[in-house]
């Protein structure tokens, strides 16, 4: 695990925002979508049953009360089945084709033993619908408890009152899911920062002692550098992953050609010159436009031309006649580069954000091996 400085680290969340952004709305979608499923609907209908004393008994704790015994009781009432498939049955005979299920989905209590009271809710997304339901299901559940415990004690202390379904709660925990969304994304950003090794940019490839020349729109300064470096010869421009390095060496050769004499070396004929102007392994043709001279190469025969004789003798040749021979190469991953190695006397290495830094390691070692004395690095924007 590498030294991740603050600026890396921001860079890396930018890049990576998605990852923060996905989570979020995942979590906040999750819980939402879940509450509203639980909530049923658009209306709630609540209603609160007390446990009184029977008529003519008198007032007590024991009477009036819920003891802990008796609130499991109404609560296993309240949670089976059986409950439900009776409001069920009473619901299609008016027509209602709701199941149990749902009805036991859409439905919450509260059983106070203390106070007791039992308070019962439904969602639905009929108002009268949900009227009904709730009112058959304190019903029944009256019914029951009466059956089961010979008990006639609960009376409504308010009646099945519907209104809108409260989303205060639901918004709430939905916020703050999508607050942990974006934690959990934003631990997986850092994490993924601190474990790639990937190159941030230009002020990362300082902190890993690369040779840096600049950014690939700071021309003129590149410019300065390899002139205060080098003042004439041959540079080779490559790139590493899929950067494309030809505008930029068009660029370069341009800012080079106005008080120096500039040799352009187009092995991709990124010009599209036509054929006839292209250059041969035996045949080297060389094309004045503005203040440059061009060396088209076809893209297909560069490799083979860079590997004979006839082009080494060709740019010890002209090498006198330029202040600087500028060879635009294909990237890294094929042979030009290392064939053209030991002409060159500094080669410039084009990469971006998903350049690992082994591979930058590995490419500058491998042609310094071949003889190059500077490798540049130019971040490309």
């Amino acid at each position: 695990m590498r030294k991740v400085t603050t600026y890396q680290l921001i860079d890396g969340i930018k890049r990576n925002l998605y990852l923060i952004i996905v989570p979020t709305i995942i979590f906040f979608s999750l819980v939402m979508g879940l509450g509203m499923k639980k909530l049923g609907g658009t209306y709630q209908a609540s209603a609160v049953l007390i446990a009184t004393a029977g008529e003519g008994e008198e007032i007590s704790y024991n009477k009036l009360i819920l003891n802990e015994k008796l609130a499991n009781i109404y609560t296993e009432i309240i949670k089976s089945p059986d409950l439900y498939k009776r409001v069920e049955k009473d619901l299609k005979k008016g027509g209602s084709s709701i199941s149990y299920k749902e009805i036991m989905n859409h439905s919450d209590f509260d059983v106070n033993p203390q106070a007791g009271l039992i308070s019962l809710t439904y969602n639905d997304s009929n108002k009268d619908r949900a009227n009904d339901t709730l009112k058959l299901t304190c019903e029944n559940f009256r019914k029951m408890a009466k059956d089961y415990m010979n008990a006639d004690n609960l009376a409504y202390l308010h009646d099945v009152f519907v209104d809108k379904a409260p989303k205060k709660k639901l918004i709430i925990f939905s916020v703050a899911a999508g607050i942990a969304g974006a934690i959990l994304g934003l631990a997986i950003v850092i994490i993924k920062t601190l474990l790639s090794d990937n190159i941030a940019g230009e002020d990362d490839l300082r902190d890993l002692d690369f040779d840096v020349l600049g950014t690939s729109d700071e021309i003129s300064k590149i410019k300065s550098k390899i002139d205060h470096r080098l003042q004439n010869g041959v540079v080779g421009i490559t790139s590493l992953g899929k950067v494309e390095s030809y505008d930029f060496a068009k660029a370069l050769a341009e800012s080079l050609a106005p008080t120096n004499g500039v040799l352009f070396i187009d092995s991709k004929n990124k010009a599209d010159l036509e054929g006839k102007y292209l250059s041969e392994e035996n045949s080297f043709k060389v094309l004045r436009k503005d203040t440059i001279d061009y060396l088209a190469l076809p893209e297909k025969a560069s490799e083979k031309i860079f590997d004979t004789n006839e082009f080494f003798g060709e740019i010890a040749n002209r090498e006198s006649s330029y202040n600087y021979i500028l060879i635009d190469q294909k990237s890294l991953k094929t042979a030009d580069p290392y064939l053209t190695a030991k002409l060159c006397d500094m080669e410039i290495i084009l990469i971006d954000g998903k350049t690992k830094k082994i591979s930058l390691d590995k490419a500058i070692s491998d042609l310094r091996d071949l003889g190059i004395d500077y490798c540049g690095v130019v971040y490309h924007k």
